[in-house]
Formats: structure tokens, C-alpha cells, sequence
């Protein structure tokens, strides 16, 4: 962000037997202020890994794109 605050933004998940994935495109911006800080705290957002967030970005999107697949059993070859 410190070259170019046009970013994207990829999520993806497997549940259930299917598999999405949404990239959204847009301009970011580094949350400073205590109150914007706390408010996405309160965000039902889970992160993969639990550890200390030192840096909090908001993303304006531009653009939102998503793709859903059913997963099966691999198709027979021939």
C-alpha cells in the first residue's frame, strides 16, 4: 500500500462440498484512529491464524467478483 493503495483482495473457502472464492478490487486505506480501530474489531471477521494485529486496513471496493464450485468424485479418465 505504501506504492500503490489500488489493491485486491482474494477470500476462499472449502465447506460442505463446495468450494467459492471472491476477489474484491479496490482502493485501501491503513485505519489510525482508536474508534475506526475498535468498530473493525467488532467485525465478524476470523482470521487463519490467531495473532496480534499490528496494522488494520479498510478496502473501498471498486469491483467484487465470485466463483462457487461443487466438489465430487474425480470424472473416470476415458
Amino acid at each position: 500500500m505504501t506504492i500503490n493503495a489500488v489493491v485486491a483482495f482474494e477470500a476462499d473457502k472449502i465447506k460442505d462440498g463446495a468450494a467459492w472464492s471472491v476477489v474484491a478490487k479496490g482502493t485501501a486505506r491503513v485505519l489510525e484512529s482508536q474508534s475506526e480501530i475498535d468498530a473493525a474489531d467488532l467485525l465478524p471477521l476470523d482470521p487463519w491464524t490467531p495473532t496480534p494485529k499490528s496494522a488494520y486496513v479498510e478496502i473501498t471496493p471498486v469491483s467484487v467478483a465470485g466463483r462457487r464450485s461443487v466438489l465430487g468424485a474425480e470424472p473416470e479418465r476415458y
